[in-house]
C-alpha cells in the first residue's frame, strides 16, 4: 500500500479568498437528502453575496472570513433538478441533481472491496442510484493543532449508476441499493468512504479518543511515534481518516450509514461493543441529525489461528451491540462467509441484509423479515441443552447442524448434536454426563463452516455461548 506521510497543516487566512466555489462534494448528478434541512457550503471572496436558486426557490448569504453555507430544503424525492448558484463575479450551474436517500458506506477491505461483476446488475439504474467516491488520504491533526475547513478529496465525483462507473465502487454497498430498489421509488444515493486494514480508531477523531484510557494511551503512542519521524499507512493512521475522510463529509445530510468493519480489531474483541458504540454515537453527534440509521456487518467466521477466541469474542461483541443503541441492526453472514478467504466473495447476500434491515426499520416494510432467530432461553438437563428462540428454526444446508458444541464443568468442549423442534434447539453430546455450557459457531474446524442454523426467513442464527468462560 502507498505510503501516506502525515503532515501538519498551516492555517493561512488567504486559502479562502476568491471567487465562489463548492465543496467537492457538491456536484452534478448528486443526491440530495429529502426530508431534511440541507446545508451547501464553500467559498466566495469576504462579504461576498452568494445566491442559491433550487426547484422554484431562492436563498441567500453573505461570505464570512472566505467561507458561507445555506441552509434550504430540497423537498420530496424526485429529479432530475437544477441548483445554481450565483455572486456578482461568478455563476456556478449544477445540473442532474436527485432528491432522495443517501446512504454513507464505510469501514474497511470487505466494505471497499469492488463491485466487479455485480456491475452487470445496474442496468437502467442512472436515476435511481447515484454513487460519490471519497479518496483514500489520511492527515493528522494535532500535529499542528490546525483545523482549517478542508475538503473531502474525490476518488470520484457524484455519477449515474452505470456498470462502468460502478465497478470500483463497493460491492456491499451497490448491493445493498439494488435491493432497496426492489421496493421502493426513491433515487438512492451512496458515498463510499472506506479503507482496507482500517482499525476502528482510525474513524474516531482524535477527542473522541482521547476521552478514555485505553484509546488515549493508543493515541499518544501514535503521536509519540509521529513525532519521532515514523511514517504510516492510511490504515493505521489513528484519527487521521475521521480526519481527512469523514470530517469533510459532516454537514451534507444523509439518511444512515452501512458500516462493515472489524477484522483489523481482532485483538480487541472483549471492548469491540464499547469502541463502536462510541464511534455510532460521536458521528450522530457530528452529524446533528439525531439517531440516524446505523446499520452493520458481523464479521464472517475466519481461521485466524491463534486469535481465534478474541475474534469471535468480537462477533459476539457485534451481535450484543444491537441493544445497545436506537436504530441499530446487525447483518448476521456465517453461513456465506469462507473459512480460508477474509474477503468471502459474495457481497450479494452482505448487502441484501442491510437492505433488508433498512426495509423493514428504516422504511416501514415490517412485511420483510430482516433478522434471523435470537436466542431467547437456554436450559440444561442432564446431557441436553435446551435451546428456546423467537423464531421457528430450520437446518439451511446439509441434515446435521454444524458448530455445536457443549461442555460440563471440566471446561472441556465436545462436539454436539442438534435437533430442532419449532422454535427448540435440543443438543446432546454423549462425551459428557452433565451438560453446563453450550456454544455455537466457536469452534476451530474447518468442517463446521459456513454455519447452517437459520430461521425459516433463511437467515442464520449468529453465534452464540452460554457461558463466560476464558479461552
Amino acid at each position: 500500500m502507498k505510503k501516506i506521510i502525515l503532515l501538519g497543516l498551516v492555517a493561512v487566512n488567504s486559502i479562502f479568498a476568491g471567487t465562489l466555489s463548492l465543496s467537492k462534494v457538491f456536484s452534478d448528478h448528486m443526491v440530495l437528502q429529502r426530508g431534511e434541512s440541507t446545508i451547501i457550503w464553500g467559498k466566495a471572496a469576504e462579504g461576498e453575496l452568494v445566491k442559491l436558486q433550487f426547484r422554484g426557490k431562492n436563498f441567500t448569504t453573505k461570505s464570512v472570513n472566505g467561507l458561507w453555507k445555506i441552509l434550504f430544503e430540497p423537498g420530496l424525492a424526485g429529479g432530475p433538478f437544477e441548483l445554481k448558484l450565483a455572486t456578482d463575479s461568478k455563476k456556478v450551474h449544477l445540473k442532474d441533481v436527485m432528491v432522495g436517500d443517501v446512504w454513507l458506506c464505510s469501514g474497511q477491505s470487505n466494505m471497499a472491496w469492488r463491485a466487479g461483476a455485480y456491475a452487470k446488475n445496474v442496468q437502467g439504474m442512472e436515476n435511481k442510484i447515484r454513487l460519490f467516491m471519497v479518496k483514500e488520504s489520511a492527515e493528522l491533526m494535532s500535529v499542528s493543532k490546525a483545523d482549517l475547513n478542508r475538503d473531502v478529496k474525490v476518488g470520484m465525483s457524484w455519477s449515474p449508476c452505470t456498470p462502468k462507473n460502478s465497478v470500483a465502487f463497493s460491492g456491499v454497498g451497490l448491493n445493498f441499493a439494488l435491493r432497496l430498489q426492489q421496493d421502493i421509488d426513491v433515487p438512492i444515493g451512496l458515498i463510499h468512504c472506506a479503507v482496507g486494514g482500517s482499525r476502528i480508531e482510525c474513524w474516531m477523531s482524535e477527542n473522541e479518543l482521547l476521552k478514555e484510557a485505553q484509546t488515549e494511551k493508543l493515541m499518544r503512542n501514535f503521536l509519540n511515534n509521529i513525532k519521532a519521524g515514523e511514517r504510516f499507512t492510511a490504515n493505521r493512521s489513528i484519527a487521521a481518516l475521521y480526519n481527512t475522510m469523514l470530517k469533510p463529509l459532516i454537514g451534507f445530510k444523509i439518511k444512515g450509514v452501512l458500516w462493515y468493519q472489524g477484522e483489523a480489531n481482532r485483538r480487541q474483541g472483549s471492548q469491540y461493543k464499547d469502541l463502536l458504540k462510541r464511534l455510532i454515537s460521536e458521528w450522530r453527534d457530528q452529524w446533528g441529525q439525531g439517531d440516524f440509521p446505523f446499520y452493520y456487518v458481523q464479521i464472517a467466521p475466519f481461521d485466524y489461528g491463534k486469535m481465534l477466541f478474541t475474534s469471535n469474542q468480537l462477533r459476539e461483541s457485534q451481535y450484543l451491540m444491537q441493544d445497545e443503541l436506537k436504530n441499530l441492526g446487525v447483518a448476521v453472514i456465517n453461513d456465506v462467509g469462507d473459512w480460508k478467504n477474509l474477503h468471502p466473495k459474495n457481497k450479494h447476500d452482505v448487502g441484501k441484509r442491510l437492505a433488508l434491515l433498512a426495509l423493514n426499520r428504516t422504511y416501514g416494510k415490517k412485511e420483510v423479515l430482516c433478522t434471523g432467530p435470537r436466542v431467547m432461553k437456554i436450559n440444561f438437563q442432564g446431557k441436553k441443552a435446551i435451546i428456546e428462540f423467537d423464531q421457528e428454526l430450520k437446518i439451511q444446508k446439509g441434515e446435521e447442524l454444524k458448530g455445536l458444541e457443549l461442555a460440563s464443568e471440566n471446561q472441556i468442549f465436545y462436539h454436539a448434536k442438534g435437533e430442532i423442534k419449532g422454535k427448540v434447539l435440543i443438543v446432546r453430546a454423549d462425551e459428557i454426563d452433565k451438560a453446563v455450557a453450550i456454544r455455537y459457531g466457536w469452534t476451530n474446524k474447518s468442517a463446521d463452516f459456513p454455519l447452517n442454523l437459520a430461521g425459516v426467513s433463511s437467515l442464520p442464527v449468529s453465534l452464540f455461548r452460554s457461558d463466560r468462560w476464558k479461552e
